[in-house]
């Protein structure tokens, strides 16, 4: 006579682009951790009567879910259709974006955890265990199988089940930030913010630049798209090399800018040649600065440069209040 098999309830999941992970429990296994990437899985058991603690410590986590990217997709077709047939609602779409962007910055920065569970031989991070109210409602499921498995639990579980006050997690300084004086370190912080309020200054010049173009009649002279492209590569330049080992956020936005920049430049050509094949002519500088096709391009350039200004201005301000509250 077989066995019925263990009944597994999910605590938590999480489903990234290409990777997810899931938290599951059963009463007579114990804690699972499953992670998976691609096609390849990874299961772990996490026995209740080894668990010695499990410590919820603020953390950025700047994960994008499948929800999020779906959602992203059908918002940006939303934006393309509507600056093709009711313009007068691309801006609204593109606020609704932004809006949307700085609630996710503000998720990601203010607002996320990572979880890790404790044994006397090894720790599993519990990458589906995202957010302070999964954290809390995850510990509440654990708790008390916990408590019948071991009788007791360390110190700080009751603090860490609510989501006011979860267990945090000091900072600990390396040999190398110990032996620096505070003059490397302040002389090291302003170069980074100049760097990195560089670059959101000449992404939001950027935009600001490119919509008064789009409103006018005839285009800007060429110098001065270029000068401001050349600033932003530069400036995206000195943040990567300013953020190196230090700030992974601003070192990933630099990559971001230098990667999107140079997928624009090239984008421009390809939409100058779709305009001219449907003209079968060579169009002149006031036909293609009002050509529909350019001027959707440059909506999306826009969005591009202002939602990565965003980003930069919150990480940069996230950063000078990090140092704030270290000094």
């Amino acid at each position: 006579m077989s066995s019925a098999s263990p009944a597994y309830r999910k605590l938590s999941s999480w489903q990234g682009f290409l990777c997810g992970a899931a938290a599951l429990f059963a009463d007579e296994h114990g804690l699972i951790s499953v992670r998976s990437s691609g096609y390849e899985e990874r299961v772990k058991r996490l026995s209740f009567n080894d668990i010695e603690a499990i410590v919820v410590s603020k953390s950025r986590r700047f994960g994008v879910s499948r929800k999020v990217i779906l959602g992203a997709v059908l918002l940006l077709i939303a934006i393309l259709f509507a600056s093709r047939f009711a313009p007068r609602i691309t801006w609204i779409l593109w606020t609704l974006a932004g809006g949307l962007v700085l609630t996710w910055l503000y998720i990601a920065i203010a607002a996320s955890c990572r979880c890790r569970v404790y044994t006397a031989v090894s720790q599993e991070d519990l990458p589906s265990v995202r957010r302070p109210w999964t954290a809390s409602k995850v510990l509440a499921e654990l708790m008390p199988r916990i408590e019948a498995a071991q009788g007791i639990l360390p110190a700080g579980w009751q603090e860490s089940v609510t989501t006011d006050h979860p267990i945090i997690l000091d900072k600990t300084r390396g040999k190398s930030d110990q032996q620096a004086g505070p003059a490397e370190h302040a002389a090291s912080s302003a170069s980074r913010s100049t760097a990195s309020g560089l670059l959101v200054a000449s992404l939001i010049l950027d935009v600001v630049v490119t919509g008064f173009d789009m409103q006018r009649p005839l285009p800007m002279p060429a110098w001065i798209g270029s000068t401001i492209a050349l600033i932003e590569v530069a400036a995206a330049v000195w943040v990567l090399i300013q953020n190196r080992n230090i700030n992974l956020g601003l070192q990933r936005l630099g990559a971001a800018v230098l990667i999107f920049l140079g997928l624009t430049f090239y984008a421009q050509y390809a939409v100058l040649g779709f305009a001219q094949a449907q003209a079968k002519r060579v169009l002149q500088a006031e036909e293609i600065h009002s050509n529909p096709a350019r001027r959707t391009f440059l909506e999306i350039y826009i969005g591009g440069c202002l939602v990565l200004g965003m980003l930069g201005a919150v990480l940069t301000l996230a950063e000078r209040h990090e140092r704030g509250l270290q000094v």
